[in-house]
């Protein structure tokens, strides 16, 4: 049969895998094919990718919109719909004000839906509490770039993986949560590039490495200061590059000065010959990359524990050179979240997510509009969300499929997945890729970007939002960015014509952040002092095990969409713990048992998985939603102070066989 091939990006994680999707003449997409022409993947594809048109053409997809009625939800159409939201929006706004509504969305979206979705909370209801999902993961490395290195971008290419003499892997798994990235690390490698792993968990990537340094979670802010109160120590920083390229270096050193070995080993559970072997390997390595995500920003200090990332490589000088710098991990995270804020709008500053959790559980929030995203599943302490959840006026929800969040929405309305849209994303380094639209969403569902137009023009919006195409929104997205959004075609002509398949260019493949100057107005990176701070919540002889949350190489983030393809159903069916020999043959656990993990907020159950890839102190589960039981029941209330991101990374359980 005669197809169409439609050229676009993976809607997964931040690699942003350039592919191809074959569509027959009707319109129907029959198979995904990596391609070669894009540069991040060159003909590589995950298992996510490959089978994604499994759980976009699935069943269960929504497909009208959905009203709920004592028996549950009925089918309505758009325009009865729209007109039930406006009505109690105008209601809410009219009783409590403007601030009594909040709007949260996933980041996984395109830019311009991600841009109009803001624009309508801001512009149109004029609430400031508007929030996206990548507060619960890298928002402490944007906070800790904009701090020392003046702006929140990825500072480097893909392609100086290439082009180094170590990659220091922190809190990163890219085995299972970005596979593609496994085929730099293993061309580094035999290149003779040496991989080090920092990670409580000796996953498929610390098996690679050549060290693999196994702290307890939760301590990276003690062992990075302690290597590089050592580099201090054996005069082996760059005296030069901190003079002429940075400040504050005197108070980071007089604080890393107590960090000894003794010390070191002592809080993070290593050897000191471990620490000082990594600090040898660091010195004698002239060009350093460091990739950092989950493990390093999901707990009470994820902004400090970054910050000792780049006081390290700042005192050496591996910053803003070919094969030095920084590739932070994350799924997407698309420019418009770090676009216009409440104040540009004359707003005072918004809450974050849980703060907006809280706020409805006490009646300050009465309404919310949730995109794209399942809090009940991702956030902390799942109880109180959805007790939170529950006792809103109306509760808004777009989306793809009934999540559990969906299922206690008052509207639903049937969006759309990447594959059926145009518009944009952004890259791991940070660039634009041009999203095409390969087949249309099902029945009566909708574009993401086109809906929010409708609502904002069903509220009232006389202006603002009479866009014809995702070409006029990224103009006007463009118009209002602080920095210049820029596309590349892969000619390396400079553009940003949306019609037309735009690639990142050699030429810019080449270019990287911070080579003559920081972001600061001075041009200066600013060193900033982290101490290493105890949890708030200790283990105990009540809670004597640390849980770890992790991804699994088959399913992403709650599973909404990945527990719906069989493949990866049949490959992890069910939450499960891992737990180390030691551990499991005192608390007499074996291989399959049933164990109950409780904290002090909750209790869940899994199947045990005895394995000596995790510490003794430790136990870990997956991330992942699993209707037999999710983890997050039993992860705490507990937030970094500066991003309000959550611990997901060193919980105090107690755990038993059932």
């Amino acid at each position: 049969m005669e197809m169409n091939t439609i050229q676009t990006h993976c809607p997964f994680c931040s690699i942003a895998c350039g592919l191809s999707i074959r569509v027959d003449l009707f319109g129907r997409p029959k198979q995904v094919e990596p391609r070669y022409d894009f540069n991040h993947n060159r003909g590589a594809l995950c298992s996510r990718g490959i089978l994604s048109l499994q759980w976009m053409r699935h069943r269960e997809r929504l497909k009208k919109p959905l009203i709920r009625e004592k028996n549950g939800f009925r089918e309505a159409s758009w325009g009865e719909a729209l007109q039930k939201i406006a009505s109690a929006f105008r209601s809410l706004i009219e009783k409590y004000g403007p601030t009594s509504i909040a709007l949260y969305a996933s980041s996984r979206l395109s830019n311009e839906t991600i841009y109009l979705f803001k624009k309508l909370g801001y512009e149109v209801i004029k609430t400031p509490h508007v929030d996206f999902n990548d507060r619960l993961g890298v928002a402490p490395t944007r906070a800790a770039y904009s701090l020392s290195l003046g702006s929140t971008k990825p500072p480097n290419p893909l392609a100086d993986l290439l082009a180094t003499n170590m990659i220091l892997i922190v809190g990163a798994d890219p085995s299972s949560c970005h596979p593609v990235l496994m085929k730099y690390i293993f061309d580094a490698k035999d290149r003779g590039t040496k991989i080090v792993v920092i990670d409580p968990r000796r996953t498929q990537t610390a098996r690679v490495a050549d060290l693999h340094l196994q702290i307890k979670p939760g301590t990276d802010v003690a062992f990075l200061n302690g290597a590089l109160n050592q580099l201090i120590m054996a005069g082996l920083i760059d005296r030069d590059f901190i003079a002429k390229r940075t400040k504050g270096f005197d108070s980071v050193q007089e604080v890393v000065s107590k960090y000894t070995p003794n010390r070191v080993a002592e809080i993070t559970g290593i050897k000191e010959e471990q620490l000082r072997a990594f600090t040898r390997l660091y010195a004698q390595s002239p060009r350093v990359m460091v990739i950092h995500s989950r493990g390093l920003e999901q707990h009470p200090q994820g902004v400090s524990a970054v910050l000792a990332c780049i006081n390290l490589a700042l005192a050496t000088g591996k910053v803003g050179k070919q094969g030095c710098g920084f590739i932070p991990l994350t799924g997407h995270v698309s420019g418009g979240t770090t676009l216009p804020n409440p104040s540009s709008y004359g707003l005072k500053k918004g809450y974050t997510i849980y703060e907006i959790v809280e706020a409805a559980y006490r009646n300050e929030i009465r309404g919310m509009y949730i995109l794209a995203s399942n809090p009940v599943a991702s956030l902390p302490d799942s109880s109180f969300v959805k007790a939170a959840l529950q006792k809103l006026e109306i509760l808004v929800v777009q989306d793809v499929f009934l999540t559990e969040t969906a299922k206690l929405a008052h509207v639903i309305l049937p969006g759309s997945t990447l594959y059926e849209c145009e518009g944009s994303i952004s890259a791991v380094d940070g660039r634009f890729v041009k999203l095409e639209k390969a087949f249309s969403a099902p029945k009566d569902a909708k574009e993401d970007w086109r809906i929010i137009c409708q609502v904002a023009k069903s509220l009232g919006a006389s202006q603002g939002f009479e866009y014809s195409s995702a070409e006029e929104v990224f103009e006007d997205l463009r118009s209002v960015s602080k920095e210049t959004v820029q596309i590349e075609s892969g000619a390396g002509e400079q553009s940003l014509v949306m019609s037309r398949e735009l690639l990142v260019s050699e030429e810019i493949e080449k270019e990287r952040l911070y080579e003559d100057r920081f972001a600061h107005a001075d041009g200066l990176a600013a060193f900033y002092p982290v101490e290493y701070a105890e949890p708030a919540e200790h283990v105990s002889s009540d809670y004597p095990l640390l849980l770890i949350t992790f991804k699994t190489p088959y399913h992403f983030l709650t599973s909404s969409e990945t527990g719906r393809v069989d493949f990866f159903i049949q490959k992890c069916p069910r939450p499960y713990l891992e737990i180390h020999p030691a551990t499991a043959e005192k608390l007499r656990i074996s291989q399959g048992d049933r164990v109950a993990v409780r904290s002090r907020c909750g209790e869940v159950e899994a199947v045990a998985e005895v394995t000596d890839t995790i510490r003794e102190d430790c136990v870990a589960m997956p991330m992942h939603w699993f209707k037999e039981g999710w983890v997050n029941l039993v992860v705490p209330k507990q937030f970094d102070p500066t991003s309000m991101t959550p611990n997901y990374k060193a919980i105090p359980v107690f755990v038993e066989r059932k």
